[in-house]
């Protein structure tokens, strides 16, 4: 009499510790297995730069852990597929499963004013707003919002100028990436072109000192 002995039924769970990861970030990959057969490989893969990469752990006994922590190197948008594979000591496949995550955005970094300083007292109109910035680590183009005492002044791809009369004022600015505002970069100035009035009280016209 012939005895067929089934394959003990696997037991697996896997996962990914980060489901909208931002470019730089590490996704870590992981699972744990069980099976009677004893354990051999385990595979994670990822396929970031177009093509399949995997990583091999080795396995043994009945019950096992891999992990690898995956940095993600696309920008905002790119899909990146995680799989994993775990094979048994007959060489056969006992799981298989794959996670797919969109690469979420990274929000600009704050802009430097540079001019005018912070509490400048000026009389140059129209005043120049000069800021500074990197260059969006996703590759977005940057749209500048300038705010003056709390409300909207003026939106450029680059640095510009400001008319107004006499004051002081507040100026906020923040970055636009298309998805995402940075924080905002503050400082004050006053505008001043009124040139100081002098009065002589003494000596009085034509008095004799």
């Amino acid at each position: 009499q012939i005895i067929t002995v089934s394959d003990f039924l696997a037991t697996v769970s896997s996962g990914v510790n980060n489901t909208a990861p931002k470019i730089n970030e590490v996704v870590n990959v992981s699972s744990n297995a069980t099976d009677l057969d004893n354990l051999a490989f385990c595979f994670i893969k990822t396929n970031q730069t177009g093509v399949f990469a995997n990583n091999t752990f080795q396995l043994s006994g009945t019950s096992g852990f891999c992990s690898d922590p995956i940095t993600i190197s696309g920008v905002r948008g790119n899909v990146v597929n995680f799989s994993i594979e775990i094979n048994d000591s007959l060489g056969g496949i006992i799981y298989q499963n794959s996670t797919k995550i969109t690469v979420a955005n990274t929000p600009p970094s704050s802009p430097t004013i540079l001019f005018p300083t912070d509490l400048l007292n000026t009389t140059q109109q129209p005043l120049s707003l000069n800021v500074t910035f990197e260059r969006d680590i996703d590759g977005d183009a940057i749209t500048i919002y300038y705010y003056i005492n709390g409300t909207l002044n003026q939106t450029s791809a680059t640095n510009t100028t400001f008319n107004a009369s006499d004051g002081k004022y507040a100026l906020n600015v923040s970055l636009y990436d298309g998805t995402d505002f940075s924080a905002n970069s503050t400082g004050q100035f006053t505008i001043d072109t009124t040139p100081p009035t002098i009065t002589v009280s003494e000596p009085t016209a034509n008095q004799s000192v």
